[in-house]
Order: C-alpha cells, then sequence, then structure tokens
C-alpha cells in the first residue's frame, strides 16, 4: 500500500522516539555499569573481552605476589619474635643456673660431727663403792655399775642423744632448737655436774654425772639460740 505525505510525517516522530528510547537505555546501562565499579574499587570494568583477557594476567600477578610480600613481612616478625624469645629463654635459664648454684651452697647442711660420746663419770662410783662394806651399799653400786655400762651420752653438732634403760634399750634424742634452758649442778669438786635441759613442751632430760662437764655445757650453750642461754645458767669457770 502506498501512504501519502501524512503518513511518512507519522512515522518520523516514531523514530525519533526510538531513537531517544535507546540512548536512555544505553545512558542508564553506562550509568548503572559507573555505579557499581565505584562501590567496588576493586573490581575493575571489563569492557570487552581483549581488556579482560589482558588484565587477567595482571590480577594473577597481584593475588600471587601481595599475599607473598606479606607473608615475607609476617615471616620476619615471627623470626624476630623467636629470636627474643629464645635470648628471653636463655637468660632465664642462666638466672635459673645462677639460682639453682647457689641454694645447694646456702642450703647445705654441714656434716655432722660428734664433739663427746661416752659413759658417765666413773665418779659416780666412789661413794657406792665405800657404802658395799655394808649390805646396804650393794644396791646402789649395783645400780651405778649398770649405769656405767648401759648409759651412753652423745653429744654431736646437731642434737644430744642419751642411751639408758636395761641393755641400753631407751634411746632418748633432743635437738638444739627445741631446747628453752639449761641448768646444771656441779659434782667432785667440779670435775663432772649433773644436768637438767627443759625442752619446748615442757619435758626435761636429765644427764648425770657428766664428764667433762665444762667442756661440754659451753658446746651446748653455744648451740642453742640466744633466748635459751639467756635463760640458761651461766658457766661459772671459778
Amino acid at each position: 500500500r502506498s501512504r501519502g505525505p501524512r503518513g511518512a510525517d507519522d512515522e518520523l516522530p516514531m523514530a525519533r522516539r526510538a531513537a531517544l528510547a535507546v540512548l536512555l537505555a544505553g545512558f542508564c546501562a553506562d550509568a548503572l555499569r559507573l555505579a557499581v565499579d565505584l562501590s567496588l574499587p576493586a573490581r575493575r570494568p571489563l569492557r570487552s573481552s581483549s581488556s579482560a583477557r589482558s588484565s587477567r594476567p595482571l590480577a594473577r600477578h597481584d593475588v600471587r605476589t601481595v599475599p607473598l610480600f606479606a607473608r615475607g613481612r609476617l615471616l620476619d616478625e615471627l623470626a624476630s619474635l623467636e629470636n627474643e624469645g629464645a635470648a628471653k629463654a636463655s637468660d632465664a635459664a642462666d638466672v635459673a643456673d645462677t639460682t639453682t648454684t647457689a641454694k645447694p651452697a646456702s642450703l647445705a647442711l654441714e656434716p655432722e660431727t660428734v664433739f663427746f660420746e661416752g659413759p658417765p663419770s666413773w665418779t659416780e662410783l666412789v661413794i657406792p663403792a665405800i657404802s658395799v662394806l655394808t649390805v646396804i651399799g650393794i644396791i646402789p653400786f649395783s645400780a651405778a655399775l649398770a649405769r656405767q655400762v648401759w648409759v651412753r651420752y652423745k653429744i654431736t653438732s646437731r642434737r644430744i642423744s642419751v642411751q639408758s634403760g636395761i641393755g641400753g634399750n631407751d634411746v632418748t634424742e633432743i635437738i638444739y632448737p627445741d631446747i628453752t634452758d639449761v641448768k646444771y649442778v656441779y659434782r667432785s669438786g667440779g670435775a663432772v655436774g649433773d644436768m637438767v635441759i627443759t625442752l619446748k613442751d615442757g619435758s626435761k632430760l636429765e644427764m648425770r654425772h657428766v664428764p667433762e662437764f665444762r667442756d661440754i655445757y659451753k658446746y651446748i650453750l653455744d648451740k642453742i639460740s640466744p633466748a635459751a642461754r639467756e635463760a640458761s645458767f651461766p658457766m661459772n669457770d671459778a
């Protein structure tokens, strides 16, 4: 069919509108793509297949090299931290070695030494032996003789030990820190003496006819505490 001039005039505005619509759609698409690119700055706009291909090696290079640099810095930091930790550990080991070597020296106990060990003084047999002339004196003499056989005094640098009883089966030991005071009485003109030692729990230990009494008593006074020494009888050398 043939159209007149009026139909051609009507189709011309329709073509313009279609072209305008296409341009508007393209403008909207470009604006939307630009907005997406701005919201994701790490991503690059792929405008064509050729540009995408050319950008892939760069993206691979970026993805591979950046973590390697970060990994290198992290390994360096870890190495420095390990070196610092090793230095601190070595310092702590040196300090521990010095403390462990110093402790045995300070806490080492001196070996126990025996100052005196023996029976009571034989002078306790003098009076019982004289009394043997009477019937009554036999019993005291027998007791004194048994003491010479069964009783043993032992004075060391750590303790005082007294062995007594039938057959010497009873053993009593005390240490110097438990002593609160020491008192004595001279026998046989001061050559021997009787000693009474009081302990912290209130119990008492009696040592009769102790030989070498002055030396033993002074030795015990040197071993007890200052408070116990103050409460004890002083040694009278006269």
